[in-house]
């Protein structure tokens, strides 16, 4: 029988804790558990399959390819996917460039950083190349959110900041504005067929959604991802950015 512990939401170091303890204890190949598989895109492209074995899962959190012991960044460096930059704006700017060349290609994308200030440039300029690319469509709508007044359009992406049953919607939830107006917006959740109608005097606890805090996208899966380190960087928070994705991640480093 799998043994389970609980995580604290909205908390990279029990989350980190957490994966660190089953590392350590060997949890994958200690006698009497059931083995571990190693799946999904991310493992694939790796070249990891089969059984997890012993130390695999502890290298892996340490930064290190579970098998060839080489470190992740120089890995993904050979794989075309660690972007170097000139100044930290040319890093806001790739960022948010690549994550509307996901969303014009289908894919739900996500770009990573430590800090709003940061994340709130990505979404300024993520949100002008969307318009200028056809996803946002319509008249800008104001919309008085809990960090400021935000302006919101049809196509938009958004992402919710608090946990409400009533709405159906966590800290971290994300979805696409399907109908905006001053002061109201109905957004289509991703992986649901759900929309929830939100009125800023009911639910202000929102936010343009094409960038976020690391911090912030615990539990949040999408297509691709892209993470910019910064003076913050940890392994705690690396290893949260660089497991949000299905696909692929990119890093972008000055």
């Amino acid at each position: 029988m799998l043994s389970s512990k609980g995580i604290k939401a909205g908390d990279a170091g029990s989350m980190a804790a957490y994966y660190e303890g089953l590392a350590k204890e060997d949890y994958y190949t200690n006698g009497g558990e059931p083995p571990g598989k190693w799946i999904g895109h991310g493992a694939e492209r790796m070249g990891l399959d089969g059984e997890v074995k012993e130390g695999e899962l502890r290298a892996a959190f340490h930064g290190y390819h579970p098998r060839t012991g080489e470190a992740i960044v120089d890995y993904l460096e050979q794989q075309g996917r660690l972007h170097q930059h000139e100044t930290r704006a040319d890093v806001v700017k790739a960022m948010a460039a690549a994550t509307i060349d996901d969303l014009k290609n289908g894919k739900t994308s996500l770009a990573l950083a430590e800090s709003r200030a940061e994340v709130r440039q990505i979404n300024e300029q993520a949100r002008e190349m969307a318009k200028a690319a056809g996803i946002v469509t319509g008249e800008d709508h104001k919309f008085t959110a809990e960090r400021g007044e935000r302006e919101f359009a049809a196509g938009d992406r958004v992402i919710f900041l608090k946990n409400d049953k009533d709405l159906g919607v966590k800290n971290g939830t994300t979805g696409t504005v399907e109908m905006a107006a001053d002061g109201r917006l109905t957004v289509k959740i991703d992986e649901s067929d759900r929309s929830v109608d939100l009125q800023q005097d009911k639910y202000a606890h929102i936010d343009h959604g094409y960038g976020m805090t690391v911090h912030k996208a615990q539990g949040v899966t999408v297509d691709r991802a892209h993470y910019a380190p910064g003076s913050m960087a940890h392994r705690e928070l690396a290893y949260v950015a660089l497991s949000r994705q299905r696909e692929t991640v990119q890093m972008a480093v000055r």
